[in-house]
Parts: C-alpha cells; structure tokens; sequence
C-alpha cells in the first residue's frame, strides 16, 4: 500500500520495521522551536489520510487512520507512564487488535513490548549510536526469544541518509533500501526522546530492493518537498518508479 512511506515521513521506524505486517511505526514528537508547529492533519490526493490529537502539553494522545475510501481504517491511542510509552491500537469496528509498552533498555537501546489478548506476542530492542539518528540495529524477537527478524541501518550524512538491509530468522538477507533525506528537521523523528533521531531530515529519495538487488518500482520514489517560511512540510508530491504520482499535504496546529 502506497501510503505507507507516509510512516517514514511522520513516525520514527521505517518501511518493514514493524513487529507484524498491522503494526505502524512509532509516532513523533515535534520540535519544540516556536515556529515547528504540531502536525494534525495529512491528506493524500485531497483525501484524508491521517488525523492527531494532543494534550493541553503537546504530547500525543490519539491518531486515526483512514483508507483509500474514507473509512476509518486504525485507531491509536497513547499514554504515558514514567518513563513508558504505552499505544493501545483498535481496529475499524473499534476492537482492541494490540497495546504496546515502548521503554528504555538500557543506555543505548529502547525495547517494544507487542501484546494480544493480554499475552506477550513478540518484542523488539533498537539500538542507537547517539541521538542525532534513530536505531542502528533492530532485532525483533518470539516470546521465547528467538529472533524473527532483524535490520541494519548504516547513516550516510548528518540528515541521516541512509542504507539498511533486512535479514529474516536464518540470517539471509531478504532486502535492502536507500533512503536520501533533506536538511530540514521539520517533524524530528523522536518519541519522547526514547526513539532519538533529532537530525533526521525529510525524505527526497527512497529506494526499495529485493534479495537480488533489483528494485521495487512499486515502493521505490522520489519526493518533492514544499516548506512554510518557518521550515514547516507543507506539501509533498511523491513519484514512484512506477510513474504513479500521489500529492501529500499537512495540516497543523
């Protein structure tokens, strides 16, 4: 679904970095500059596509997501507990699909605690170098913790370009991505500071390769980016290898 790499713009993990094929990726917090306003609102092609809630202090409480055809497709809601972030995601009849706990591991890792049902159905430990990028390693493991899959990621520059390869639970490598980013730190790629990434810029290229190093044209693209004069996104018109073209534009508060 072509919508995803919206993920990468706004939440701090990237494309195939979920814990199972329904979870998204880590929300943002945003820059706390006096110009870097909240994002609220994304539409797709003049549809919309992604809608956030705050607190009175800024700090995320709720996001919806929809589908191509308008209709509610995910909800989450957040909370805060010390030094614990907790998501709670429903689904479209408003059904409790999972909660996940994100918390610090240690100095350098956060780990993702991903439960159904009350039961433990996998975690995830990212690694970081520092807190100008997000993870370098992230290995996503069983209950019993053997690992289901993992991904490296190599930053190339101070925006945090990027190469990263996928592996599965034998070791192989299943794809790879290259991810070239802009200058600007509109939506810094951060958690609550558990998730780090304060120099990530936006994304201007991204992509996609199999096992054999040939690209996918249809998650491969390129993106034009449209700033306010305070360095806001406002607009972004992605085209994909493909020649599909999708218009994203971002409303804030």
């Amino acid at each position: 679904m072509k919508t995803l790499h919206i993920l990468m713009l706004l939440l701090l993990l990237c494309a195939g970095c979920n814990l199972d094929s329904n979870d998204e990726t880590p929300p943002d917090e945003v820059n706390e500059s006096s110009t870097k306003l909240l994002l609220h609102k994304v539409y797709k092609n003049g549809l919309l596509l992604r809608e956030r809630n705050y607190s009175a202090d800024s700090l995320l409480i709720n996001q919806s997501t929809f589908s191509d055809s308008g209709s509610l497709f995910l909800k989450q809601e957040f909370s805060y507990s010390a030094d614990t972030i907790i998501t709670i995601s429903f689904n479209s009849t408003n059904d409790t699909t999972q909660i996940r706990y994100s918390y610090p591991f240690d100095n350098s890792s956060i780990r993702v605690d991903r439960y159904e049902v009350n039961e433990l159905k996998n975690y995830a430990i990212y690694d970081f170098e520092n807190n100008s990028c997000p993870a370098t390693n992230n290995v996503f493991y069983n209950p019993d913790s053997t690992i289901l899959n993992r991904y490296e990621t190599q930053y190339t520059d101070s925006n945090c370009s990027s190469n990263t390869n996928f592996y599965n639970s034998l070791g192989e490598l299943i794809a790879s991505e290259h991810i070239t980013r802009d200058a600007e730190r509109t939506t810094a790629y951060k958690l609550v500071q558990l998730f780090r990434g304060e120099n990530e810029g936006n994304i201007i290229e991204h992509t996609r390769y199999d096992e054999n190093g040939e690209i996918n044209l249809n998650t491969s693209y390129s993106n034009q980016n449209e700033y306010d004069p305070f360095g806001n996104l406002i607009e972004t018109t992605t085209t994909y290898l493909n020649n599909e073209i999708e218009i994203i534009t971002y409303e804030y508060l």
